[in-house]
């Protein structure tokens, strides 16, 4: 366990290293959800053991900033692009809503599992899509240090 003037209690938890503070924003998601620091697993696929440095917890805290200061714009860029990806992959099949646009689809992106800071300035979002894909659901994959996002299936951005 490691305690950060920002982060506050920062341990281990059930897929990494998790903060004290949530994250909660009106603009996003209506619940409270775990910030994950750093990765799960090393280049090997191993879990890492140790929590991040003093140094490692502030460049994730820069990059939560970042992304905070952004929040307004990148909602409206992950409701576009996530609305796109929908269009291209899953309108008119069937068994999927009938969704008319941006807006009404960003309701189907609530149920987050969490969100996850990297050290090289990537925030990922994974998010169940039970009602539109209960196999695959949905990433989002933001580059903070240049405000790019994609979006993806969990694991593929």
């Amino acid at each position: 366990m490691t305690n950060h003037t920002k982060w506050g209690e920062v341990e281990e938890d059930w897929a990494g290293f998790s903060a004290e503070i949530e994250f909660k924003s009106d603009l996003f998601f209506d619940k409270n959800i775990t910030i994950f620091l750093g990765d799960e697993y090393d280049e090997d696929g191993e879990e890492l053991e140790f929590p991040p440095t003093k140094d490692q917890l502030d460049i994730f805290y820069s990059s939560y900033s970042k992304f905070m200061e952004n929040i307004g714009m990148l909602v409206k860029d992950i409701k576009i692009k996530s609305y796109e990806r929908f269009s291209k992959l899953y309108q008119n099949k069937e068994g999927i809503p009938k969704i008319n646009d941006a807006e009404e689809h960003f309701q189907y992106l609530k149920d987050v599992n969490y969100i996850r800071i990297s050290e090289n300035t990537i925030i990922r979002i994974p998010i169940h899509y039970s009602e539109i894909d209960r196999e695959h659901g949905l990433e989002i994959h933001i580059d903070v240090s240049s405000l790019k996002i994609k979006i993806g299936g969990i694991a593929e951005t």
